[in-house]
């Protein structure tokens, strides 16, 4: 089942001519529409290739500050940057970690 938002039935529209309620969008075809673009600093060692959205990680943040900042639940961010370790002391200074899935 495919979500219809604003934002979604225009980028569809636009980019593949899908109609405004997605009722000729067919179960089992991929439409792309879009994907996060990658920063242009160093991103976090292990992040998802899927990433919706990236943060700049600042100094004396840690993961749960991040977590808690961008609304997302410590065990998501970590799903989302598997490369980080489990007290987070690999997390790098000025690196971009994902905070959103694609």
């Amino acid at each position: 089942m495919i979500t219809s938002t604003p934002l979604v039935q225009g980028v569809l529209t636009r980019a593949i001519g899908v109609s405004q309620d997605c009722t000729d969008l067919l179960a089992g075809f991929n439409a792309c529409v879009g994907v996060a673009p990658l920063p242009t600093g160093t991103v976090q060692s292990g992040t998802v290739r899927n990433c919706g959205a990236y943060y700049q990680v600042h100094k004396d943040e840690n993961c749960w500050d991040i977590s808690q900042l961008k609304g997302i639940n410590l065990d998501a961010f970590f799903e989302l940057n598997p490369g980080l370790s489990p007290n987070c002391l690999n997390l790098g200074i000025g690196n971009y970690v994902c905070t959103e899935w694609l």
